[in-house]
């Protein structure tokens, strides 16, 4: 009679199949003798011996594992009680199969010749899936020990207890030692003592224990075909171990198994706790699946529901902990909105949300920058008397200040007093560093002071550097050095965060000098700048004009090894850009459209030197970026160095990285304006326009410079009246006001006068010049602070209105009075060098006399009063003549 053992090892034998899984069904009649091979219906790995398969012991079983070690598990035959209680002698098995490969291997050598000509097979790497694992190793060890000791005690003839055996045979599994199994069986044997379901459940309980799910679902199977009725107990445990091995599915699947093969009529129906449908969840959430998470939570109220006030539900009612792992889920995967839903919907369904489960649901609205849904969970909190710790809090208000909403950030931390919870350093931190964000610097002091007075709470460093920041950032610069010295006085040793917030501070107030001064304090200190604190002191210089520092403290970083960065080399060019903007201004290089070459460049210009930064950059690995390529233009832009700006654009261009700003095209525009190239100035304009970018008011007024120096005023009035179509974005300002009139005076063409008086009225109706509130009355006008150009247009326009008042009978005429001051006119201008060299070192009261006695048909006259001698005035009589015509 062939017991449970032999069916056990033809069961665990077909887990030779290639895709591991396998159906074996049952007959009706007898017994009959089938190989592996006729019950997988598929080619196998394993040899052909045969076994019996007793009628009373068949099933139908489907497995989905087909791992090495549970090949090993199955065909080393672990040892089950049949219904005759006899067992299968480990001799006559391995007996039976030495047979068969005896078999095999003669009817191989005769297909394929002498044996003794082919290889050997190549010896089969030992494929556990634990081989690696340190854990696994020492469970090994621990194993061995074990059997040892067991072997030692059935030689001494010691007896041995049920859960002793239980325990080692548990052992021996959960490690993978399946070749010893039989081992421990024999020993067992000895004892007199079988396998009973506690055996079972120990192996189970163990392999939970070292995660190891492949073995579980072994043990599980089994104790099916052993006979043994598999519990609920049974079925979690493997269901767990799986779910700790993240087979989500697998566990699933066991659950479900278990639920149909439960009977419903019977009083003693038995139910998976909830702790297994806790762990699947879980393992959902780890594995991104928050959809089905959400799916098994509804099926278990749904089936809760439907079997209120009636029998046992097969599912469980969700807990606490199953709400909570399902938001887990959502909160992994990103799905806030989800989570909110969920956690809102918890009282209704009969289970109240707990701190935890709100911690959850906020983390991930805060994820997803959804601070107002935070803020709202929290009073909803409140209303359910849940009082939120202040870490929740804090994290909160670090959310809201990395949005920069710091008024959303110091209410709430209003609404903490207001609960009572006291907040501590980290909450003052985090609000400060949002007000330093925003340049709040009143309240991040106001902060400051508060946390002083705070119970249980101490200003740190970061606290001040936060205060720092603030007042970099709002222009305080007086009051962070004022901090310096408070934190001294305190015992506070600054670090490098808080020396570089309050060199920023003094950049921010071009105070280079100070930001070197604090720059070598921080040495002394035995504090080594960064990249960013040189970064901050070389913008410091550059705001200050002192370029040659900026360039001496990049040799210095270069000198100290410190690794310097994009930033840090753009610091150094925008201190030679702006540097090269003051020392430009006022200054134009005209070249002539022939011309093909120009003088080579000299190497202590700004410009050049601005370049060779952008060519070390290369030279150190670093990419330069399409700041530091806009500045570099801007510096070629300020000195007139057009061919260079528009290569640099040309290699921008080119590369994808560093495509061209509007800054860019800006000042490769300006280059080409200096320089009087306003073709190449409006190809650029053009190309900025076909790269996508939307020109700005700056750009519009570079090119309308552009056609001021090259004398087309033509094209200058046409872009003003671009600028001023109803459907343009860009409206003018007085900057292209002064331009366009600038280059019609220029120009010396008496016909655009009329264009010059109507440019003028647009300007005047769209509230760029002349504004209304601002106007006395119309016999008087302030010309004072004006350009030429403009203050003859001025006077154009009042000496045409008051003709058509007086005309119109609405007033008398009377004196005019034009306010010019008695200043001169500014030396090197270039809206009237170029036009008429006689006007350079003239007053605007003098021009404006020269204006009204030959810019008019009738010369008008005019006298410039001694007791205002800032003034020039049209008597009523001039004016009279003048209005007859």
């Amino acid at each position: 009679m062939v017991n449970a053992c032999t069916i056990l090892a033809l069961l665990l034998g077909t887990y030779l199949l290639i895709d591991g899984s396998i159906q074996i069904e049952g007959y009706s009649s007898g017994s009959t003798l089938y190989s592996r091979r006729q019950i997988n219906g598929r080619k196998s790995f394993g040899s052909r011996s045969k076994f019996w398969i007793p009628q009373s012991q068949t099933t139908s079983l489907v497995l989905s594992y087909n791992q090495p070690n549970v090949r090993k598990a199955y065909n080393s035959g672990l040892s089950a009680n049949t219904s005759d209680g006899s067992q299968v002698d480990k001799k006559s098995s391995t007996q039976k199969k030495s047979n068969s490969n005896a078999n095999n291997n003669k009817k191989n050598n005769g297909r394929n010749g002498d044996a003794s000509n082919r290889k050997p097979p190549a010896k089969k790497q030992s494929n556990s899936r634990h081989k690696q694992d340190p854990r696994t190793i020492a469970l090994q060890k621990k194993f061995q020990a074990q059997l040892l000791e067991m072997k030692k005690l059935n030689s001494d003839g010691e007896t041995m207890t049920q859960s002793y055996c239980d325990s080692v045979l548990a052992l021996c599994v959960a490690s993978d030692a399946w070749d010893q199994v039989m081992e421990v069986l024999d020993v067992m044997r000895c004892q007199g003592i079988t396998q009973q379901k506690s055996s079972y459940r120990a192996c189970l309980e163990e392999c939970r224990r070292v995660e190891n799910g492949q073995s579980a679902l072994g043990i599980l199977n089994a104790m099916t075909n052993a006979g043994v009725a598999a519990g609920a107990t049974d079925f979690g445990l493997a269901s767990m171990t799986l779910c700790k091995n993240r087979n989500w599915k697998g566990a699933l699947e066991l659950v479900e198994q278990f639920v149909l093969s439960t009977k419903v009529d019977t009083g003693e129906k038995q139910r998976i706790g909830i702790e297994v449908y806790d762990s699947i969840l879980s393992c959902m959430g780890k594995a991104n699946r928050w959809r089905e998470s959400l799916g098994l939570l509804e099926l278990m109220e749904r089936d809760s529901a439907n079997h209120e006030g009636k029998e046992m539900p097969s599912h469980p009612p969700p807990a606490l902990s199953s709400y909570n792992a399902a938001l887990k889920s959502c909160v992994t995967a990103s799905k806030a909105e989800n989570a909110v839903q969920l956690v809102l919907s918890m009282p209704s369904k009969g289970v109240k949300p707990s701190i935890q489960s709100y911690n959850l649901v906020i983390s991930a609205c805060l994820k997803n920058m959804q601070w107002r849904k935070a803020l709202r969970l929290l009073d909803v909190m409140e209303s359910q008397s849940l009082k939120p710790e202040v870490l929740l809090y804090n994290t909160v208000i670090n959310a809201i200040g990395k949005t920069k909403e710091t008024l959303a950030a110091l209410q709430l931390l209003t609404k903490m007093r207001q609960r009572g919870i006291a907040p501590d350093i980290f909450t003052y931190n985090n609000c400060m560093s949002a007000c330093a964000a925003t340049a709040r610097w009143k309240d991040a002091l106001t902060l400051l002071d508060q946390c002083h007075r705070e119970p249980g709470v101490e200003a740190d460093i970061i606290t001040y550097t936060c205060a720092l920041r603030a007042c970099a950032r709002g222009g305080q610069t007086k009051r962070a050095i004022g901090l310096v010295e408070v934190m001294k006085d305190r015992g506070l040793k600054l670090d490098v965060y808080a020396y570089t917030s309050v060199i920023d501070a003094c950049k921010q107030a071009r105070l280079w000098r100070r930001a070197l001064d604090f720059l070598n304090d921080m040495k002394e200190d035995g504090i080594k700048p960064n990249a960013v604190t040189y970064s901050v002191v070389i913008a410091a210089c550059g705001n200050g004009g002192q370029w040659r520092k900026a360039l001496e403290l990049l040799d210095e970083m270069k000198e100290q090894k410190i690794k310097i960065n994009v930033i840090t080399y753009n610091s150094v060019i925008t201190a030679l850009a702006k540097s090269s903007k003051t020392m430009s201004q006022g200054q134009i290089t005209i070249t002539s459209p022939d011309e093909k070459r120009e003088t080579p460049p000299d190497r202590d210009q700004l410009w050049y030197k601005a370049l060779r930064i952008l060519e070390m950059m290369k030279a150190d690995g670093i990419k330069p970026d399409a700041f530091s390529y806009s500045n570099v233009i801007s510096a070629c832009g300020f000195a007139g160095r057009w061919r260079e700006a528009m290569e640099l654009i040309q290699t921008q261009r080119a590369d994808p990285r560093v495509r061209p700003n509007i800054v860019s095209y800006t000042s490769a525009i300006s280059a080409c304006a200096r320089s009087g190239r306003f073709v190449e100035a409006e190809e650029l304009f053009s190309d900025m326009k076909n790269d996508g970018i939307e020109p700005d008011r700056v750009s519009y007024n570079s090119l309308i410079y552009a056609f001021e120096v090259g004398n087309q005023p033509e094209k200058a009035v046409a872009i003003w009246e671009e600028m001023c179509n109803e459907n343009s974005k860009i409206s003018p300002d007085i900057i292209t006001v002064t331009d366009v009139l600038g280059t019609i005076e220029r120009s010396g063409n008496k016909y655009l006068w009329e264009t010059s008086d109507m440019v003028f009225a647009e300007a005047v109706d769209r509230k760029i010049l002349l504004r209304s509130d601002l106007l006395d009355s119309i016999w008087e006008m302030d010309l004072s602070g004006m350009t030429f150009p403009v203050a003859k247009a001025a006077c154009r326009y009042a000496l045409f209105r008051i003709r058509r008042v007086v005309q119109s009978g609405e007033e008398d005429a009377q004196d005019v009075t034009f306010i010019t001051g008695v200043g001169k006119q500014r030396q090197g201008n270039p809206s009237e060098s170029l036009n008429d060299k006689n006007i350079a070192g003239t007053s605007l009261r003098e021009y404006m006399q020269q204006v009204l006695r030959e810019e008019f048909d009738l010369p008008i006259f005019s006298t410039i009063p001694k007791s205002a001698p800032g003034t020039v005035v049209v008597k009523k009589d001039m004016l009279d003549k003048w209005l007859l015509l």
